[in-house]
């Protein structure tokens, strides 16, 4: 089949734009590589790859496809190619001229980074974080790396899952490493870098205590310069007083864009919201520059964010860790001080059986607010899968059009961001809801993209389980 293949993609095709025709002819090799790799892929899923390859759009994502396949491979050949350099220059060295040389900080270390850089056209210091990486993950990870070798995730997805390991003791590095292998192979790149931080938490979460409070010691402002007149302040402190600042700043900001004849940008308009309330409490000649671009309909907004907590943490049977809205996994004792003394934030309980979010504090019932608030917990961020948007600054969408019969109730509502609200608006797009909580995008093109919903609550262990009460594989919720 793959010969047939072969001596298709040599041929012009009539159904093919001529402006389409340079575009298969540059891909052509690629395009080879890559029918031949499908060829050894599961019949059925070949069957429509091949169905693909007859409509020239489906066919160019293919090749899109299959070139990223390739620049996989070459990154794995690349990274071997550095460990196996490595490993043969540091022995010898060694042999010829001693042990006193080896070691990653020793002399043939820097020797065959110098000469190593050299052959790939980069800098010492790049090419020695790349090596590091690859060692430790060799070493330490080797579902990840495996995985890598295999093709089935790129480097940039490896390098993140080794920086967020940092503090993960030795003997839970497998833990980690069979949760990071399946996050590197199929998270959204937009959401690979959360989606680790929120596992290395978990694995963690015996720790989050001491190392929370020992964080806490180290909050600070950092100043940056930056070209053209421009310049950078970093806030670095406790996550739920810069989860509310944050969602305050853009609650203000939206309530001002609101107003008649305000033109900024929401981004333009938080920070210069920012300077008016510095402005507030400097004295007086001590303004801030800018005060020309106080934003006047500025006003006081009720920020409301959402903590769940598992019901059996919360009672002190269970260790499972809270999650705070707009950041993820934090330590028990802070939740508890959040969920008693915290009016900002809503608490919301899970079933201690399977860890699903079970129900919320009210204190009124006006069911529109409410159906708002439930989406929103749901939908903790966009359900594009590559927006990283947080779910309070969403759209509710009809998955299915109100006015072609879609209801406005949980099972047909989703939280997008504007742009893609927008892009389905038009047309371009069209979601389905599933009942498992996934939300499956079609594209112009009939292509698929699923975005999985995001993972439950932690379940009670099963020891804490009643007994002769539900079995194994029913839920009473």
């Amino acid at each position: 089949m793959f010969e047939e293949r072969a001596a298709q993609a040599e041929r012009p095709r009539a159904d093919v734009p001529s402006d389409l025709l340079w575009l298969e002819a540059s891909l052509h090799s690629i395009e080879l590589a890559y029918w031949a790799d499908t060829a050894r892929c599961d019949p059925e899923a070949l069957k429509a790859e091949l169905e693909d390859h007859d409509d020239p759009i489906h066919a160019v994502f293919n090749t899109l496809k299959a070139a990223e396949r390739e620049v996989r491979r070459a990154e794995a050949t690349r990274v071997e190619a550095l460990l196996a350099a490595y490993d043969l220059t540091l022995a010898d060295v060694v042999a010829r001229f001693g042990r006193t040389h080896g070691g990653r900080g020793g002399s043939a270390a820097r020797s065959f980074l110098k000469q190593a850089a050299a052959e790939v056209g980069t800098t010492e210091g790049a090419l020695g974080r790349q090596l590091d990486t690859a060692i430790e993950v060799r070493t330490t990870m080797p579902l990840t790396w495996r995985a890598f070798l295999e093709g089935r995730a790129p480097w940039r997805a490896v390098d993140l899952a080794v920086a967020q390991n940092l503090g993960v003791p030795r003997d839970r590095m497998p833990e980690y490493d069979a949760v990071a292998a399946e996050l590197v192979e199929r998270t959204h790149a937009a959401r690979l870098k959360d989606r680790l931080r929120r596992a290395r938490e978990r694995l963690l979460i015996d720790t989050a205590t001491e190392r929370r409070k020992a964080a806490d010691a180290g909050r600070r402002v950092d100043f940056e310069p930056l070209d053209d007149g421009q310049a950078v302040l970093t806030i670095r402190g406790p996550a739920p007083e810069l989860v509310a600042i944050d969602a305050a700043l853009t609650a203000s900001a939206v309530a001002a864009k609101g107003e008649a004849g305000e033109t900024r940008s929401i981004g333009r308009l938080r920070f210069d919201i920012v300077v008016d309330l510095v402005n507030e409490w400097l004295q007086a000649g001590m303004r801030l520059p800018e005060a020309d671009a106080m934003v006047t309909c500025r006003r006081g907004v009720a920020v409301q964010l959402f903590l769940t907590v598992p019901v059996l943490s919360l009672l002190g049977k269970d260790t499972a860790p809270a999650v705070l809205e707009g950041y993820g996994p934090i330590d028990l004792e802070q939740a508890r001080e959040l969920a008693a003394s915290a009016p900002s934030f809503t608490r919301v309980l899970t079933d201690p059986i399977r860890g699903i979010r079970l129900t919320m504090d009210r204190t009124t019932y006006r069911p529109p607010a409410d159906l708002r608030r439930w989406i929103r917990l749901r939908d903790p961020e966009c359900r594009d899968a590559g927006c990283p948007r947080c779910g309070r600054l969403t759209d509710l969408d009809h998955a299915e059009e109100w006015q072609h019969g879609g209801g406005t109730n949980a099972a047909n509502l989703v939280g997008i961001c504007r742009s893609m609200h927008l892009l389905k608006s038009m047309g371009l797009w069209s979601e389905r809801l599933e009942p498992d909580g996934s939300v499956v995008w079609t594209s112009p093109w009939r292509r698929t993209i699923t975005d999985p919903p995001l993972e439950p609550g932690e379940p009670a262990p099963r020891e804490l389980w009643p007994t002769g009460v539900f079995a194994d594989d029913d839920c009473p919720f």
